[in-house]
C-alpha cells in the first residue's frame, strides 16, 4: 500500500480511532481531541509503520 493512496470518508469516532492507532496510543485520546466539521487527517504509511502527517485539516494553505 505504500505506493498507492486510499481515501476513506467517515464519522469521528472511526477517524479518531484511525488517529489513536497510527500514534500508537490507547482510544482514550479521542476525549482530547478535536475534528472539525469536513477537516481531513493524513496516515502516511513507510515500511509498515504509520505516521500522523496531518491532522484536522480544514484547508491548504
Amino acid at each position: 500500500i505504500s505506493t498507492e493512496h486510499v481515501l476513506i470518508v467517515a464519522h469521528v469516532s472511526p477517524i479518531k480511532a484511525a488517529i489513536a492507532w497510527a500514534l500508537g496510543v490507547g482510544d482514550e485520546i479521542g476525549w482530547r481531541t478535536r475534528l472539525d466539521t469536513a477537516s481531513y487527517s493524513q496516515i502516511r504509511m513507510d515500511k509498515g509503520l504509520p505516521t500522523l502527517t496531518k491532522f484536522n485539516i480544514t484547508h491548504e494553505t
